[in-house]
């Protein structure tokens, strides 16, 4: 008589991992798992208690492997070096980003955003700035950053490359950064309209009505 097979609780959750990888996950079923495991499914409830608990191994998991590829030394800032290891991260492990993304906001995915925004705090420039400014930078290189991540996910991005994902995230991190600090952000503030009027002036545009406000589009002086 064959004896039965014995997996452990890491084999399963690997398993489980690379389905997901695969095939995404919905496919995430202990039937399904049990099918590429090429058992039944009582070795996985053996290990795991319930489908939750193999679910919130699978994503802690994902969560962990997005984290590594965010502390991976690419340049000498640690905050940009987060920005670049999540779009790559959703560049090579589509399915699992997919999976933090999904659990929503009290997932792992929104753990990982409150750690990247401490690490503002280790950039030596960045610890200078007040709280509110931090905030506000932050928010907008994140919404940056995640329309990044997008373009990757469903191939509208044009470069793929560490390189090019480094050079946008530092371009649009310098731009937001003196966007907030002169007050550009700030639409229909004193700081702005004197900005916008000054660089309208210059290019010998028409200034429209409310500086910033291009609805109609810039129109050239005669």
């Amino acid at each position: 008589m064959p004896r039965p097979v014995s997996f452990s609780r890491e084999h399963i959750g690997t398993a489980a991992l690379d389905l997901v990888r695969r095939e995404g996950w919905d496919a995430l079923t202990a039937r399904g798992l049990a099918a590429a495991l090429g058992t039944s499914v009582a070795p996985i409830y053996g290990a795991f208690e319930s489908m939750e608990s193999l679910q919130a191994w699978v994503l802690g998991e994902a969560s962990r492997l997005l984290r590594a590829s965010g502390t991976r030394p690419r340049t000498d800032s640690g905050f940009l070096n987060s920005g670049i290891g999540l779009v790559l991260f959703a560049r090579d492990e589509p399915r699992l980003f997919l999976a933090l993304y999904r659990a929503g906001m009290d997932g792992e995915l929104e753990r990982h955003r409150r750690e990247v925004r401490s690490r503002m705090k280790e950039d030596a420039f960045l610890a200078s700035l007040g709280e509110g400014e931090l905030d506000r930078i932050f928010d907008q290189l994140w919404t940056y950053t995640m329309g990044m991540v997008m373009a990757m996910l469903f191939g509208h991005a044009k470069d793929r490359s560490e390189e090019g994902a480094a050079s946008r995230l530092r371009s649009a991190g310098s731009l937001l950064m003196y966007g907030v600090l002169s007050g550009l952000d700030e639409d229909g503030s004193p700081e702005a309209r004197e900005r916008w009027t000054d660089l309208f002036e210059r290019r010998g545009w028409t200034i429209p009505p409310r500086a910033g406000d291009f609805r109609n589009g810039p129109a050239p002086g005669r």
